[in-house]
């Protein structure tokens, strides 16, 4: 829903049942700047679930839940052509060192990266994935 979150509840009134089949609801900033998880939010994007898919208008997630926001790493990473997910994989792990994954928030990419790995990376691991959009980088709002 691009619309105010208030806006959001009184639509949704009396539809939510249970946190494990509800449909995702995310709620964005009139710009499309800021994504909420409103409805789902612990099954859905900007929060794990949809994590492995980035989402659509390049908002940045805004993280509401403990157990997220706790995570204090974000991996940012690109992808050369001809290198196989292992190799990046491998990478990933040895830029954390003594960290686990569990320590990491998000992944986050700019549009311009082969993604396909990335993207199999957080479904495996069940981490979202943010990807900038490359104008946005390019003009330092990113």
């Amino acid at each position: 829903m691009i619309a105010a979150s208030g806006i959001a509840v009184r639509f949704l009134d009396g539809l939510a049942q249970d946190k494990h089949s509800d449909p995702a609801v995310v709620v964005l900033d009139e710009a499309g700047r800021f994504a909420v998880s409103l409805l789902a939010g612990h099954e859905a994007a900007p929060t794990p679930g949809l994590s492995s898919r980035p989402m659509p208008v390049g908002a940045v997630p805004v993280i509401t839940t403990a157990t997220e926001a706790l995570k204090p790493l974000v991996v940012v990473s690109g992808c050369r052509k001809n290198v196989s997910v292992e190799t990046n994989c491998a990478a990933v792990n040895q830029a954390l060192g003594e960290r686990q994954l569990n320590e990491v928030r998000e992944l986050v990419t700019i549009d311009l990266r082969q993604m396909s790995w990335l993207l199999e990376f957080c479904e495996q691991h069940d981490l979202p994935l943010r990807v900038l959009a490359s104008a946005t980088v390019r003009h330092g709002r990113g």
